[in-house]
């Protein structure tokens, strides 16, 4: 079997204030956004990257601009699959964005780093919006810790900052290590402009848990990929796959 590529499955769309991607700079700045799934192609096993959400959830979490690009089971027959298909799914972190519809996907087994599933659980009070358990309390779980191949040619990373325990996801292709990042964040915190950032190899998000971690993250995604995802910009909407 041959390398793998990452499809893109863009669910939801909405506008966002850039400082919530780059942290105190860009204040009113207003961006498009875009809630993605990933499906990776070419493994061994049916895996999908995140489960995404839908416009509705957004509107209940005081952000009216989101509407629906298209479903979850729409972006999967665009690919050939279907839910029930699925057999791995990666959560990059259990935030709702990601993790919202995943009690569909119910033949997969759901990969998630163990200290962001404890942190989920019983969630420090200045986090515990970030947290719905309903969304992932009763899932297929196998629990990791650290850095683990999930199949041939896809892996996981650890990348906390953003949540307790976040992770990304390693796939090596035909052009080399494409990395989805599980900090939510758009390309610029990764290739940050020299004319307007000088000599910032990576720029922090807006949203974070710790500065540090999440700084050390991105330099470890970036590091490590010839070709890095940024898991929120919407530079991705209308790709197939990537690499092309």
């Amino acid at each position: 079997m041959g390398k793998c590529a990452v499809c893109p499955i863009p669910l939801v769309e909405y506008v966002s204030d850039k400082s919530t991607s780059t942290a105190r700079c860009n204040i009113g700045q207003k961006i498009t956004k875009i809630c993605y799934a990933w499906f990776i192609e070419g493994s061994s096993r049916n895996i999908l990257v995140d489960t995404g959400s839908i416009a509705a959830n957004y509107h209940k979490r005081s952000v009216p601009s989101a509407k629906n690009i298209q479903t979850i089971d729409e972006g999967l027959k665009r690919i050939g699959r279907r839910v029930e298909d699925i057999e791995f799914v990666i959560l990059t972190h259990l935030h709702p964005d990601h993790v919202a519809q995943a009690s569909k996907f119910e033949n997969a087994t759901f990969f998630v780093q163990k200290n962001e599933y404890e942190a989920g659980l019983n969630p420090h009070p200045s986090i515990e919006w970030y947290y719905i358990r309903k969304y992932f309390e009763n899932l297929n779980v196998s629990l990791i810790d650290g850095d683990v191949e999930i199949a041939k040619n896809v892996s996981v990373i650890s990348t906390p900052g953003h949540s307790p325990g976040g992770q990304s996801v390693e796939v090596k292709t035909d052009k080399g290590n494409v990395i989805i990042s599980g900090i939510c964040g758009i390309y610029e915190n990764f290739f940050p402009p020299e004319e307007k950032y000088p000599g910032k190899e990576v720029l922090i998000p807006g949203l974070y848990l710790n500065q540090f971690e999440v700084f050390d993250s991105l330099l470890k995604i970036k590091r490590n990929a010839d070709i890095v995802i940024a898991n929120h910009d919407n530079r991705y909407k209308n790709l197939s796959r990537m690499p092309a």
